[in-house]
């Protein structure tokens, strides 16, 4: 997430760094999943929550 955010949208790795440390994992995976098409979001949500997601 972070090379692929990092490449696209630079600034947005940027600002995360003023973050507390403990909160930037969090904020990057928020950052990297709003640039994503909503089926690519759908997707992800059914492969790690393990449940399907219906719109």
């Amino acid at each position: 997430m972070y090379s692929a955010l990092a490449r696209s949208h630079p600034a947005e790795v940027r600002s995360i760094r003023v973050y507390p440390r403990q909160q930037q994992l969090a904020e990057l995976e928020a950052r990297y999943t709003a640039k994503l098409p909503p089926r690519d979001v759908l997707q992800l949500f059914d492969r790690y929550c393990g449940a399907e997601v219906l719109v």
